[in-house]
């Protein structure tokens, strides 16, 4: 959030200039309502992160288009991530070791996959698509 760094420097530049207004009680109840607000916003935003917050809280705070991004991330995290969450008693039953290296091949980020299996091995995250088909 840019607004803080911001509001900081006014903070100081009254302080300095106005230091009549600097000590109203009007002026520090709009600057702790500003940082009360800026960390209700911070914490219903890595809330929004971790599916955690009620839909009123983080449809005040957050964008309509932040609601929607996050609500899209849960879907998809689902849809593509969640089974690697409880894959690995089953690598461990056929018989893989976390030592043994896997190649995970559907990555968007580096390792998650990996991560989340608690195994190790290698992605194909930067590997181009073309050296799949066949062609260099």
């Amino acid at each position: 959030m840019l607004l803080s760094p911001l509001f900081l420097s006014i903070i100081l530049f009254v302080k300095q200039n106005n230091h009549t207004l600097y000590t109203s009680k009007i002026f520090k109840a709009t600057v702790l309502l500003f940082f009360l607000l800026s960390l209700a916003y911070s914490s219903i935003s890595i809330l929004a992160h971790y599916k955690i917050t009620e839909r009123g809280a983080t449809e005040f705070f957050l964008s309509n288009d932040d609601v929607k991004y996050w609500d899209w991330y849960h879907w998809q995290y689902g849809i593509k991530m969640r089974a690697y969450e409880t894959v690995t008693p089953y690598l461990r039953e056929i018989g893989l070791k976390r030592e043994d290296i896997v190649l995970s091949i559907v990555e968007y980020s580096p390792n998650i996959s990996l991560y989340l299996m608690f195994q190790k091995g290698y992605t194909s995250l930067y590997q181009s698509k073309n050296k799949y088909k066949g062609t260099d």
